[in-house]
């Protein structure tokens, strides 16, 4: 069998997640679960989350489980397992290299502990990774493929709000990939026409045209990290009632100050007070742009490195213990609900023992996320290279190798660097606009390794045209001894 390596890997992956969702019955609890919930059964539009994960969650309220929540994760969790694999061997990579791939969203057991939360990255990596799909298939994608990975997209924004930002990474990658203008409005209307009929819809039930009135708390909170008030001189006097009290060095995590009803931002807890936060944020933000660069980038390198968080690193391993702080606590079996289960823990046995020692070892470490955009900005220098190199003519340069339907080697270098620019995308713009938190970076895990594998893929059939290209000399100069 072609595919036996990949399925041995589904299967690890589908036996794992039974366990967990045996184990730890019905779900993981996170207070945004409770809160995607809720404004499920309200269906009014938040001002704190976009929609569209609690529109996801309405389609399971008559079910009276979260566990089919849950589940319904973990397939779709081994369904993009199965996807990356396809697309992989589909541009012609190798079958070991495909199941390489492919092996970190099946096994890496964050991924599972994640999936079994009440939390919209799961559906939201799925949406992100159709889109993707959608535009990388083909050489040059029809216009329909176009127009579904624009509404993807947007879907996908809708979902995290991070996923707005990543349209410009993608029409640029558009047009780097010379791609027809009738092909760029299709996904740009495609993309835009959902944003705007929510927003629509924001503004029928909130007097305003927008996703949401949270943004500025969250970045309010990333700052107050570093803000120094004596520096902000062009604070307003309802901006400046948002210092923080704790000198520098001595303030808490920025979620703190977003949530806790005993800092400063308690003063103005309407929504349409938002623009008061973001407007504190810009001023720190310009007035200490290198403090504010300084805290992104060594937040950000927190991601490829050791698992040392400052804010519980717990909550996103499968626990062994009765503790409660900083590990996942369960959520309540009482049917579609919200509320903690009591005692909020699982009795530590057998299979709790059996699921925390699978967490220590089955991971993608963060240094080999470093790794592997290393080895695609490699691939992308070398693409280019070769496609200058095969410009230069010569008798093998073009068509040399093969890199799977519809596809050459350049274009998987490109497509490698996309993935690896959208990963890394994400992790800074999750640390620039809120905070690090890990959850927010195990999107990676469906980015990087693929891009990996395109690169690897990509580095390998250059080599393969080099050699062919020596072949091709040495077989003129035995042509031209032969005259």
């Amino acid at each position: 069998m072609r595919h036996q390596a990949f399925a041995i890997v589904l299967l690890i992956g589908a036996l794992v997640r039974g366990l967990a969702t045996i184990t730890y019955w019905p779900a993981f609890w996170f207070f945004d679960g409770a809160r995607y919930i809720n404004v499920s059964r309200n269906w009014v539009p938040d001002a704190q989350r976009p929609f569209g994960y609690s529109a996801i969650l309405r389609l399971f309220d008559w079910t009276g489980s979260l566990a089919t929540v849950t589940i319904a994760q973990h397939l779709l969790g081994l369904g993009i397992a199965t996807g990356l694999y396809a697309f992989l061997r589909h541009r012609g990579v190798a079958t070991w290299l495909a199941v390489l791939g492919a092996a970190p969203i099946s096994l890496d057991a964050y991924q599972i502990t994640i999936e079994h939360y009440i939390l919209a990255e799961t559906f939201f990596t799925a949406m992100l990774l159709g889109s993707l799909g959608l535009l990388l298939w083909r050489r040059q994608p029809s216009v329909g493929m176009m127009a579904g990975a624009g509404l993807l997209l947007a879907l996908a924004g809708l979902t995290r709000t991070i996923g707005l930002s990543l349209v410009a990474i993608v029409l640029c990658y558009a047009v780097i990939r010379r791609m027809s203008w009738r092909h760029l409005v299709l996904f740009i209307l495609a993309w835009s026409i959902p944003l705007a009929g929510y927003a629509s819809w924001y503004h029928q039930e909130h007097g305003v045209y927008e996703l949401g009135q949270y943004e500025g708390r969250f970045l309010y909170g990333r700052v107050t990290t570093f803000a120094d008030c004596d520096q902000l001189t062009t604070l307003t006097a309802a901006q400046r009632k948002l210092c923080p009290a704790e000198r520098l060095g001595k303030r808490e995590l920025p979620s703190a100050y977003v949530w806790s009803k005993a800092k400063p931002q308690q003063q103005f807890p309407r929504v349409s007070d938002d623009p008061i936060f973001a407007g504190f944020a810009r001023a720190a933000i310009v007035h200490q742009p290198l403090d504010y660069a300084y805290t992104v980038l060594t937040e950000t390198l927190g991601y490829f490195g050791v698992r040392d968080y400052p804010i519980c690193p717990g909550d996103w391993e499968m626990p062994d213990t009765k503790q409660v702080h900083c590990h996942p606590r369960m959520s309540g079996n009482h049917g579609f609900d919200t509320e903690l289960a009591s005692p909020a823990y699982r009795e530590p046995g057998t299979l709790t023992a059996i699921m925390h020692s699978y967490q220590r070892y089955v991971y993608l470490p963060g240094m080999l996320w470093g790794v592997l955009i290393v080895v695609t900005v490699w691939a992308a220098v070398s693409g280019a290279l070769q496609r200058r190199r095969r410009r230069g003519g010569g008798r093998v340069a073009k068509g040399c190798v093969a890199s799977g339907p519809g596809s050459s080697a350049a274009d998987n270098g490109a497509d490698a660097v996309l993935l690896a620019t959208l990963s890394l995308a994400l992790l800074v713009l999750a640390v620039a606009t809120s905070m690090f938190i890990y959850r927010y970076g195990v999107i990676t895990l469906a980015l990087l390794p693929p891009a990996g594998a395109l690169a690897w893929h990509q580095s390998q059939s250059r080599l393969q045209w080099k050699v062919a290209e020596a072949s091709d000399v040495v077989q003129r100069v035995r042509e031209r001894q032969n005259v």
